[in-house]
Formats: C-alpha cells, sequence, structure tokens
C-alpha cells in the first residue's frame, strides 16, 4: 500500500492510496490507561520491543509519563517509533511504500537517519524522504494516482510557504526544479501564535491552555468568570503580528525577488489560521492545507511505486 506519513511535532497525519486518513496528536505516554476496568475507550497504543506505548491525547488525559518528540533529536527516540507505528494502525507486517518529510533546515543532514529508523521500525516497508513542502507542492500537481494534474505548475516559479507547529518552511520551484539557495526554515509557526495570544491574554487570566487558544481561534471567545468574553480583536492582533513576521522573513530570503514568484501555495495548519493575513494577489491554497503535505506524500509514493502514468518525453 501506497502512504503519506506526516510525522510533525504538533500532530501525525498520515494518508494512504485507498483514501485512509489518520490524525493525532503527536503525544507519546509510557505504557497504557489504567481505567479500573470500567472503560472501554479504544485507546491508541502500540507495543516497541517489549513495552506498550499509548499514542495521541489520551496518553495526556490519564496522566501518563510522557516521552518528549518536540523536538529535532525526536527521531532517534522510542517515541518517533511509537507515532509512526501508530499511523498504521496496526497494519505492521504488510508491505508498504511510504514517502515522509523533514524541515527543510535539517534534511541533508537527518534523511539517513529518518530512513534508518523507518527500516528498523518497518523491515518490510520502503520508504523515501523528501523535503516536507514538497508536499504540498506535488500534491497541487499529482491527482490521486500520481499522475501529472497542473501542467501549468511546471511552467511557473512557485513558492510554496508551508507553516507548521513550530517552524515555517519556504521552497521555491522553478518550473518544478527546487531551488535550494532561496528555500529555508525559520522558527516561526502556530506555537509562536499560541504564545503570543496568552501573552496577550495575561490581563484575561493566567495559564490559559493551548487547547483554550485552539477553541478561542474557532469560535473568537474565551471564558472568564464562567462567562464567554469576545477576544475577537485580540486574535486579529496577534495573527496580523505573526503573518507580518512571516512574511518578512520570506522577503528577506527571496531577497527582493518576489515579484518573480508567480504562484505562492499557503499551506501547513498555521498557513489555514492565517490565511487572511497573507494580502499578496498571487496566494493559492489546498482544500485541507493541514493535510495537504501527507497527501502529496501519498501522491509521490503512487508515483514512485504505484501505477501512474509516467510521460514518455
Amino acid at each position: 500500500m501506497e502512504m503519506g506519513i506526516d510525522i510533525g511535532y504538533g500532530v501525525t497525519k498520515a494518508v494512504r492510496a485507498d483514501g485512509e486518513v489518520r490524525c493525532f496528536r503527536s503525544v507519546v505516554g509510557i505504557g497504557t490507561p489504567d481505567t479500573f476496568g470500567v472503560s472501554n475507550n479504544n485507546f491508541n497504543v502500540v507495543k516497541i520491543d517489549g513495552r506498550m506505548y499509548t499514542v495521541g491525547e489520551s496518553a495526556e488525559r490519564q496522566r501518563l509519563p510522557i516521552i518528549s518528540v518536540q523536538s529535532r533529536n525526536m527521531i532517534e527516540s522510542v517515541g518517533y517509533r511509537a507515532l509512526l507505528l501508530a499511523s498504521l494502525d496496526g497494519d505492521y507486517e504488510s508491505s508498504h511504500s511510504i514517502v515522509t518529510g523533514l524541515p527543510l533546515s535539517y534534511f541533508n543532514a537527518d534523511k539517513l537517519r529518518v530512513m534508518s529508523k523507518f527500516k528498523e521500525t518497518l523491515p518490510n516497508c520502503q520508504t523515501r524522504v523528501v523535503p516536507q513542502p514538497m508536499g504540498s507542492f506535488y500534491d497541487a500537481l499529482f491527482d490521486d494516482e500520481g499522475n501529472v494534474q497542473n501542467i501549468t505548475f511546471l511552467d511557473k516559479r512557485i513558492a510554496v510557504l508551508d507553516i507548521g507547529t513550530y517552524t515555517t518552511d519556504l521552497l521555491v520551484a522553478d518550473k518544478g526544479t527546487p531551488v535550494a539557495g532561496v528555500s529555508a526554515s525559520v522558527e516561526i509557526g502556530i506555537d509562536t501564535l499560541f504564545k503570543s495570544i496568552q501573552k496577550s491574554l495575561m490581563h484575561v487570566r493566567r495559564n490559559i491552555t493551548n487547547g483554550e487558544i485552539e477553541k478561542a481561534l474557532k469560535t473568537n471567545t474565551i471564558i472568564k468568570d464562567g462567562e464567554q468574553m469576545d477576544i475577537s480583536y485580540i486574535l486579529s492582533e496577534n495573527k496580523a503580528a505573526v503573518a507580518s513576521n512571516v512574511w518578512s522573513w520570506v522577503n528577506a530570503k527571496l531577497g527582493g525577488t518576489e515579484e518573480d514568484i508567480e504562484i505562492i501555495v499557503l499551506t501547513g495548519g498555521g498557513g489555514e489560521i492565517l490565511r487572511n493575513y497573507f494580502l499578496q494577489g498571487n496566494i493559492s491554497m489546498p482544500k485541507s492545507p493541514f493535510l495537504a503535505n501527507a497527501r502529496g506524500f501519498c501522491k509521490i509514493a503512487r508515483r514512485l511505486y504505484g501505477k501512474a502514468e509516467v510521460p514518455t518525453d
């Protein structure tokens, strides 16, 4: 089965060629929940080297000891292997063809480490690692079978702006070929926005959680003294500030050549949140920016290992 797997610091996403999609928070707890025999919850549990691990937000809810997977070195951790296994939903023994990604800033340095960890965890599978934002580029270029559907992308200069949990990646492709000299990563992302909003709300209430901020971004309200308080203006100010910082960085990386960019693909979970604060006229956004990289990885896998039609000219 061809698959695209995007193991992110915040959320892990997996898209299979048969259309199945799995998403869960990138949280790994040691052991399994003890519910005293009164709960029938189907927790996401995997077994590695004889030990059990619970994956997803239930690991936090059940107060299990948490393994940190929010750093570059998570690749070497058992937590990374747990996230990978959980993305397969128990289908470990099949021969999968998987494409996954890495942030641009350490793609070259860590590519072989990722391939080795996949091989160690899934010996029956073949794996290809690509730069993270290439997923969104190929999601727009290919159809679900990995065949070219958007031929104009191969004739233009495209910039993919992928705003993730902790980092933002900029990938420039000129007529389908990546331009390494202006492609890079910066540590600005959804977490930057959340921390900024939390700071702005200190006068309302301390210790506002990320979960509350995530809900507030949908409702424009937060609870104060038991009642809903409108914070739309605070959210708007913070989103505008983070989007401005991202765009300033993009301009600096492009070195004044941003006018040469014909299409900007705004993607990632942060791209979805900040879309209205990027006012450039050449912005394009996938139908589901949150899943675009994983979906693109799956399309690449179909192209490489499936039955996609490869042009002969």
